[in-house]
């Protein structure tokens, strides 16, 4: 038999995450030149896109990650816009080849993550109907292609993918997750496991960093049980565990280059116990969007689908009669799903708007991964991994008609959530982005005074105000103009003194004593209140005369 008849199944499931793809978010997402798509809404992809465009119009030296026109005078990472540091890098070397730093890999990032997961899923799905490890026998090969493929599906047009789409653009690889649990499925812990481990580390760092805690407890959970079955020598397992934790050191230098995340919000991005079953994005057709406890839990968002709910609540009756056996082979990884949903709960618990448990606990590293919420990812993976096996060991004669129906429900159920993100391509790729900053008057300044300087970014600022922020790091795309602040995921800390202080200077009428030539921007609630005091304080009122409007933005020149 030859590779590709032998691998039937990965040769469509790849091609029908490619069809889902192009249905759901057209080929004009795939365009580089389709800047619209990122530019559009102002949102976190638009931090993820500029990041990654400074980053690459930027030459190549000889610490690769870093980058020097955010942050200045500091030096920062594309990680710290979550801008994929890894892939970024690869399309800033195609830049010789004419793939321009201003243009966007979004649409393709999001395409190979759709194929991935088809290949990952594929491979997962053979651990069930494989004929070498699951219940079916050679001559049912074409059943088993079919059951491959649907059971798939799921996993490719999940909503918690599609969801963070053009969104955390950077956050759909989801692929991640389904190869860490592949690589525990696989059942192996020779010296070849551990480096591939080290391996998805180094790339699991190198793309997002929620990724490292989401996958980790996988990885434990496969040495753990390998350990309680005493399958693996222990001064091999504090080699191969000292070898990743070396390994998570340098990665920490090369991607991240130091910083703060942002202060606050575990306990408030977070899961829902409802979590599973709410479209809270409006997703389902037929299920309505329940209550909540706050706009927080939006990142607890995991909606397994109606076809998946219908799954998993038979599975879940028929684990607590027949499972036990299975989850008892399985219990490392049940209790690396209690610690993920924990995380993902939080310190505050509810069911809906009702208040369950709530306690005071969150250590500053919990605020590195202060979006909680998302770590119920990985459950949701393996809830419906799990689901679909006890099915097939219940239903063995029924389970080819059984799961394509229920496939059918799922993508009825989620047509709302295909239409919305079809809508979202299209709108956005009808307007056209224009930065309002057209005077040449910019020109000339930024020749003299290369180095932008912005107050504090707020996440509480009018839209004109955050647009002012994106619009200001494209000025940045200029050769040698520098931009001091903005929106990050991670923010350095000598940056952030430096940025307050020059604020609080503009507040007493003093122009910021910054160590360089830097053109102060200042925001509209700030040149209001500098205006007010000038009323009756002479030395605001001296300080305002020196304040230009251009555009719109109020500025003032430091040398």
């Amino acid at each position: 038999m030859s590779k590709f008849v032998k691998n039937t199944d990965l040769w469509i499931t790849v091609s029908l995450s490619i069809i889902f793809y192009l249905l759901i978010f057209t080929p004009k997402s795939l365009s580089p030149s389709n800047i619209n798509l990122v530019m559009e809404g102002r949102d976190d992809v638009t931090q993820n896109y500029i990041g990654s465009a400074l980053f690459r119009a930027e030459p190549l030296s000889w610490d690769l990650f870093s980058m020097q026109s955010l942050q200045y005078p500091y030096i920062g990472s594309p990680l710290q816009t979550d801008s994929n540091p890894l892939v970024s890098l690869i399309f800033k070397l195609l830049k010789p080849l004419g793939f321009k730093a201003e243009y966007q890999f979004f649409g393709i990032w999001i395409l190979f993550n759709f194929m991935m997961s088809a290949v990952m899923s594929v491979l997962i799905f053979r651990h069930i109907f494989n004929k070498n490890n699951g219940l079916f026998q050679k001559r049912e090969r074409w059943r088993n292609v079919l059951l491959i493929t649907v059971s798939s599906v799921f996993f490719i047009v999940s909503p918690i993918v599609l969801n963070r789409a053009f969104y955390h653009v950077t956050l759909t690889a989801h692929w991640i997750i389904l190869m860490a649990i592949l690589t525990y499925l696989d059942n192996r812990l020779s010296l070849k496991t551990w480096l591939y481990i080290g391996l998805q580390l180094f790339i699991t760092a190198g793309i997002h960093p929620y990724f490292l805690g989401m996958t980790l407890p996988i990885f434990a959970a496969l040495v753990v049980k390998k350990m309680i079955k005493k399958e693996v020598r222990f001064k091999n397992v504090l080699l191969g565990a000292g070898g990743l934790c070396a390994l998570l050191v340098c990665c920490y230098f090369i991607f991240y280059m130091g910083g703060e995340a942002d202060r606050g919000g575990y306990g408030y991005y977070k899961a829902n116990l409802n979590a599973f079953i709410n479209p809270y994005r409006n997703e389902s057709l037929f299920i309505k969007k329940m209550a909540t406890f706050h706009g927080g839990e939006n990142e607890g968002d995991n909606y397994l689908g109606l076809g998946l709910i219908i799954l998993s609540v038979w599975a879940t009756f028929y684990a607590i009669k027949h499972g036990r056996a299975y989850f008892s082979k399985h219990k490392e990884l049940a209790v690396g799903c209690l610690l993920l949903t924990l995380f993902a709960l939080s310190c505050n618990i509810h069911l809906g708007s009702l208040t369950i448990l709530e306690y005071k606990f969150s250590p500053q590293v919990f605020e590195i991964l202060r979006s909680s919420g998302r770590f119920l990812w990985p459950v949701w993976y393996l809830l419906a991994f799990g689901s679909i096996y006890l099915l097939t060991k219940k239903y063995k004669s029924k389970v080819a008609l059984i799961i394509p129906i229920l496939l059918v429900v799922q993508l009825i159920d989620l047509s709302p959530l295909f239409k919305a993100k079809k809508e979202v391509i299209n709108n956005r790729s009808k307007t056209e982005y224009v930065n309002p900053l057209q005077s040449q008057e910019w020109d000339i300044i930024l020749k003299e005074y290369p180095h932008i300087v912005l107050p504090p970014f707020n996440y509480w600022y009018d839209d004109k105000t955050i647009f002012m922020y994106y619009d200001f790091w494209l000025q940045a795309l200029k050769p040698d103009v520098t931009v001091n602040t903005g929106h990050f995921s991670m923010e350095k800390r000598n940056n952030k003194i430096q940025t307050e202080k020059a604020v609080e200077e503009v507040k007493r009428g003093e122009i910021p004593v910054l160590g360089y030539k830097a053109v102060y921007i200042i925001p509209d609630d700030l040149y209001e209140e500098i205006e007010s005091k000038a009323l009756t304080d002479s030395t605001m009122k001296n300080f305002s005369l020196n304040i230009k409007t251009i555009d719109g933005v109020h500025n003032i020149l430091c040398n």
